[in-house]
């Protein structure tokens, strides 16, 4: 949560210090940070090894927590737990959720999953950077001139938007992104999906 803290802190400083932004983003930072700060809270008050329990569960839990720990499942909820990696930002005026999606929506972390960006295999991950903004298209058939119209969209634009044509490169990357194609998401320098729209939403972008 720390280092998140810090990430989310330094754009928004050096996109007002460069001129790109006004100085109205930097509220935007105590903003998400109170409402992440919440969701730690609330989410140590569901965690049974953050808080007494009652004396009478404490022989079931030490029954049930080696039996649950030792199942693969069970040890990846946990990890990614920890790691405070599902923390999101949905509630922030910087996520505009446009279209009907299950994941990833405006506000989550972008999943590093393995793509397809513009003819090569690559990491999502690899695509973003802190210094730039990402624009993610999945164009399909159809609507590959609405793909060009976002491209221009975002070419004049004051902060610097780095712009791809991804898909995904494997069933993992499938189950993380969806199957439906001509959608469009924005990815902030810290990795948050800033927006989800359609990608023939010219007004969303």
């Amino acid at each position: 949560v720390g280092l998140q803290d810090a990430h989310n802190l330094a754009w928004k400083l050096a996109a007002v210090h460069r001129g790109e932004a006004t100085e109205d983003l930097l509220d935007t930072y105590s903003e998400e940070q109170r409402e992440m700060a919440r969701a730690v809270i609330r989410e140590m008050k569901l965690n049974v090894l953050e808080r007494p329990n009652p004396s009478a569960l404490v022989p079931a839990l030490k029954i049930l927590m080696p039996l649950g720990l030792s199942l693969g499942t069970v040890q990846g909820r946990i990890e990614f737990a920890l790691s405070d990696l599902g923390m999101h930002r949905r509630k922030s005026r910087l996520s505009r959720q446009r279209v009907s999606l299950r994941r990833p929506r405006a506000g989550d972390r972008a999943p590093n999953v393995a793509v397809v960006a513009d003819g090569r295999r690559t990491d999502l991950h690899g695509l973003l950077s802190p210094e730039h903004w990402t624009l993610l298209l999945r164009p399909g058939r159809e609507v590959s001139k609405a793909a060009g119209r976002a491209r221009e969209a975002v070419a004049s634009v004051k902060a610097p938007i780095r712009a791809a044509s991804v898909s995904p490169a494997d069933a993992n990357a499938r189950r993380a992104l969806g199957r439906r194609e001509g959608l469009l998401m924005l990815v902030r320098p810290d990795g948050y999906v800033g927006l989800a729209a359609r990608m023939d939403d010219a007004n969303a972008l």
